[in-house]
């Protein structure tokens, strides 16, 4: 999270140009090769012995903006674009995080927390899954309500599970954790068609295994996977193709109440909380499924304990080269982000230098917190979006047969991102016009920034941006209602069909704040035709239930979208596995799922407003219309 001042105007002229004229260039059919993008958006300002910038002199005639914001408002004009309201008190998700302020300003009360999405009950709802935070007294948590929430669907409005009866204890009912929590992973590690989860936390992480009742068990003792450092993110991962899951969780600072500091900032010393770049790093984990109700620590073995090269906020797995392996992307902040390419041995090789996923264009580490990693252009293979801090930009990586360029500026994201500190991303397609859109969960680290510069917000306003085709984005927040919702400090974010009518809702959690949902439920321009969707559920048999790793392809009407099933992503977070597919206007769709260790299912036919369950070599095994 190390940052440079960016007081000049004129530099954000510069980065809108650079859009501009990218966007221009893909549009006429051009498109970039080698580091020819790299070049034109090496853009990082001069700096003083001590670290501040220089002034830059204006580089382009005011008239410049006239021709950056046509565009974009053209863009905007021909793109309909879903409305959201904020719905969460008439949905009963009444939740407020309390991150324990003490006034001392410890560096966990700024960063989470995440939220979850799973189907705990498996009645074909997304329920959610709220981590909260916790005071400090005597030198450690203090157990006491409010512990993390888990929600349960009816349908478009949730419950408490302690509001209902035939529960054995309270803990138990609302699979609560007094720890300081972080976010949450839910997968089925032990086979028996519940969801478990994995709850991150500052300070010892849990494992709540999945009774089937409605209850869960600690079994973190037993399991051997409750790792003390700090830990942010987790995702369920099957790393040597065995069926069962494995476990990769992210740790982040050695930041504890024995080495604690706070840092000031400004001409009047303001006091707030450190940046990253005063702690040391911790080694992240991987947990080996043993098949027998416990894990073992391969982290030496694997390849992947990385303490002082990694501060991880964030992971995602998918099967990104196509070979049958997960794969698994680490967003760390202030360092060097990580690809880890799965060896086929229970090992990894890092190639984020290699492959491009490393670092920005221009070659400077950035803050990675946030992730998406799907087809954002249409062409097959998955790209990278990474959010980031302020007076930086969130990267797209754009994927060229395993290799990867920044094209940021050219895809819409570089400049609208510079004014904010991105947390939550979510790879979602709220218009369901069949390509992935971007929401953004924003909000600053340091809560005094107004104080000492006006330029800057502690809460700050989330954005949604359009996909136009090919990867390029518009900016729609204003238009999709995101600006009649009041600032946040959002961090985790996810994307689900919470009310069941067909389109995708979203689900943000805010520091010190309300988890929000906000309904995608009416469109912004009348004239805009029905649009229309399909949902797809796979149930995996010779590869784990959830289907990561498997891909599944839409198509419809001559023109077809791509899926990978995702463990993780965003922040700290986990969505849900569904796949939605959107049809536009069009009527019915057919499916191709290509499952990670061979093998395809293919079905043709599926109707509009449909949720099918395709089962690995058997095809549709369930299927109903809302």
């Amino acid at each position: 999270m190390v940052t440079y001042s960016c007081e000049d105007e004129n530099l954000r002229i510069i980065y809108s140009l650079v859009e501009f004229k990218s966007t221009v260039n893909r549009t006429v059919g051009r498109k970039h090769a080698g580091s020819a993008p790299n070049e034109a958006l090496d853009l990082q300002r001069p700096r003083q012995p001590d670290g501040t910038a220089n002034s830059v002199r204006t580089l382009a005639p005011k008239w410049i903006l006239a021709i950056v914001v046509t565009p974009s408002l053209a863009l905007a004009a021909q793109q309909p674009t879903p409305r959201f309201v904020a719905v969460e008190s008439q949905a009963g998700l009444s939740f407020v995080h309390d991150h324990g302020g003490t006034g001392r300003f410890f560096v966990w009360e700024s960063v989470g927390p995440g939220v979850t999405v799973l189907d705990y009950d498996t009645d074909g709802r997304p329920d959610v899954y709220a981590p909260q935070g916790a005071p400090l007294e005597q030198g450690g948590p203090k157990p006491r309500p409010p512990v993390n929430m888990l929600f349960r669907n009816l349908g478009g409005r949730f419950t408490a599970p302690i509001e209902l009866a035939g529960y054995r204890d309270r803990a138990a009912a609302v699979a609560g954790d007094s720890g300081y929590g972080m976010g949450a992973a839910a997968g089925d590690f032990d086979g028996d068609g519940h969801t478990d989860l994995y709850l991150t936390n500052w300070g010892a992480n849990v494992l709540l295994r999945n009774n089937g009742d409605g209850t869960f068990d600690d079994v973190t003792a037993r399991t051997g996977v409750g790792d003390e450092s700090w830990s942010t993110a987790a995702v369920w991962i099957d790393i040597d193709a065995d069926a069962d899951l494995d476990l990769y969780v992210t740790n982040y600072l050695d930041a504890t109440l024995d080495n604690h500091l706070t840092c000031r900032y400004g001409t009047e010393a303001v006091e707030s909380y450190c940046g990253p770049a005063v702690f040391d790093g911790v080694a992240d984990r991987l947990y080996r499924n043993e098949a027998d109700g416990t894990f073992a620590d391969i982290s030496l073995a694997a390849g992947i304990a990385n303490a002082e090269d990694g501060k991880g906020m964030a992971a995602a797995a998918i099967d990104e080269d196509g070979d049958g392996y997960i794969d698994l992307y680490v967003a760390n902040d202030t360092r060097a982000n990580f690809l880890y390419r799965n060896n086929r041995n229970g090992g990894f090789e890092d190639v984020g230098m290699f492959s491009g996923t490393s670092m920005s264009g221009d070659g400077r580490p950035q803050a990675g917190m946030g992730i998406v990693w799907d087809d954002l252009d249409g062409d097959g293979d998955p790209d990278l979006t990474v959010t980031n801090f302020q007076d930086d930009y969130n990267v797209l990586y754009r994927n060229e047969g395993g290799f990867y360029f920044d094209d940021s500026a050219a895809a819409g994201l570089r400049g609208p991102s510079l004014a904010y500190v991105g947390f939550g991303l979510v790879g979602f397609d709220p218009d369901l016009d069949g390509d992935r859109d971007l929401f953004v969960a924003n909000g600053h680290i340091y809560d005094v920034r107004e104080h000492y510069d006006s330029r800057l917000s502690y809460a700050q306003q989330n954005q949604l941006f359009l996909n136009g085709g090919a990867g390029v984005f518009v900016d729609a927040s204003e238009a999709a209602g995101l600006g009649h919702t009041a600032p946040g400090v959002s961090r985790g974010a996810v994307a689900a069909d919470l009310d069941g009518d067909g389109d995708e809702d979203l689900l943000i959690a805010n520091n010190a704040g309300e988890l929000q949902l906000l309904a995608n439920g009416a469109w912004a321009a009348d004239s805009v035709a029905e649009r229309r969707s399909i949902h797809i559920r796979l149930v995996g048999r010779n590869v784990v239930r959830e289907g990561y790793g498997a891909t599944v392809t839409c198509r419809v009407a001559g023109r077809s979208s791509t899926h990978r099933i995702i463990s993780g992503g965003s922040f700290m977070s986990q969505g849900d596995p569904t796949v939605l597919c959107g049809l536009g206007d069009a009527l019915e769709a057919s499916v191709q799922v290509r499952w990670p260790r061979g093998g395809q299912d293919l079905v043709a036919g599926i109707e509009a407003g449909e949720t099918v369950v395709i089962t690995e070599g058997r095809g549709v095994t369930a299927r109903r219309s809302r």
